[in-house]
């Protein structure tokens, strides 16, 4: 007796055989999109952080803005409306010479922070 069509058996192993695919495609869709996530927030950190240099770079080296100290800033980007923490560090190593150390990172517990240091000199002129 020939067999027309496919029987109850077959169609559980395909459905079987699909969820397994389905589930090995989305698990890898939902790691990607962690992963993306991530690299924006580190790119969005170096941002922040090259701009917060080369802005304190511009200015003169005996601005207020360069003193030695330590300061906090906290920055929404609009485009992904996540908040980064900027730190600045600047530290008078010599009377002609200042060290300054940016650091920004997104506020999640699992981002690495991105830190970028940087010398300027009175002499130099950067």
């Amino acid at each position: 007796m020939k067999q027309k069509g496919t029987t109850f058996i077959e169609v559980m192993v395909s459905l079987f055989l699909f969820a397994i695919l389905i589930l090995g495609t989305s698990q890898l869709i939902i790691y990607t999109l962690k992963v993306q996530n991530r690299c924006q927030n580190r790119l969005t950190s170096l941002e922040l952080a090259s701009n917060k240099i080369e802005t304190l770079k511009s200015m003169p080296f005996d601005h207020l803005e360069l003193k030695q100290g330590f300061w906090e800033e906290e920055i929404i980007k609009e485009k992904n409306k996540k908040p980064f923490l900027l730190t600045v560090e600047i530290k008078d190593v010599s009377p002609d010479i200042k060290s300054i150390v940016v650091s920004v990172s997104a506020q999640n517990k699992n981002e690495k922070k991105i830190i970028l240091p940087v010398y300027i000199s009175r002499k130099i002129g950067f």
